[in-house]
C-alpha cells in the first residue's frame, strides 16, 4: 500500500485514474441556481417559459408546482421573483462558441465543373400591333 495517496495516483492505470476522479467527483455537491426550473443546470428560455406559467399565481406554499418560482418567499409569483429571476439569467449557461468552427464543410462540396456561366432569359416578343380596321359580317 502507498504511504500517501498522491503516490497511488501516480501509479495507477489511466483507466483506474478516471475511476477515481469519477468517484470523487460524485462525492461533490452539484450547483444548481436557483432559478433553474427545469433541473437542466442554467437559467435559460426553458426556465423562463416555466415561470411565465406561474406569473400572478397565488398560494405557492411547498407543496404547490408555483412554490419553485417563489423566489421572494411571499407565496406569489409577482415583480419581486422576476427580478431575482434575471439575477440568475444564463447562470450555468455553456457561452463558449462551438468546435470546430461552423464555418467550414464538413464534406468539401463536389463540383462537376470548374467553369461558371451565366446566361440571361431570351428578350421578350413585342405584343404584335392592334387592327385599327373593324371587321366586317363576313368574317365574324
Amino acid at each position: 500500500m502507498p504511504r500517501m495517496t498522491y503516490d497511488f495516483f501516480d501509479n495507477a492505470t489511466d483507466q483506474a485514474t478516471l475511476m477515481l476522479k469519477n468517484a470523487i467527483l460524485s462525492l461533490l455537491p452539484i450547483y444548481r441556481p436557483r432559478a433553474d426550473l427545469d433541473y437542466d443546470r442554467d437559467v435559460d428560455f426553458s426556465d423562463f417559459a416555466l415561470f411565465a406559467g406561474y406569473w400572478g399565481d397565488s398560494g405557492c406554499v411547498e407543496g404547490v408546482a408555483c412554490a419553485e418560482a417563489d423566489f421572494t418567499g411571499d407565496a406569489n409569483i409577482a415583480a419581486g421573483d422576476l427580478a431575482l429571476f434575471a439575477e440568475e439569467w444564463l447562470d450555468g449557461a455553456d457561452a463558449t462558441p462551438p468546435e470546430p468552427n461552423v464555418m467550414t464543410w464538413q464534406t468539401e462540396p463536389m463540383t462537376l465543373s470548374t467553369s461558371a456561366s451565366v446566361s440571361a432569359p431570351p428578350p421578350l416578343a413585342a405584343p404584335a400591333p392592334r387592327s385599327t380596321t373593324t371587321p366586317d359580317a363576313a368574317s365574324w
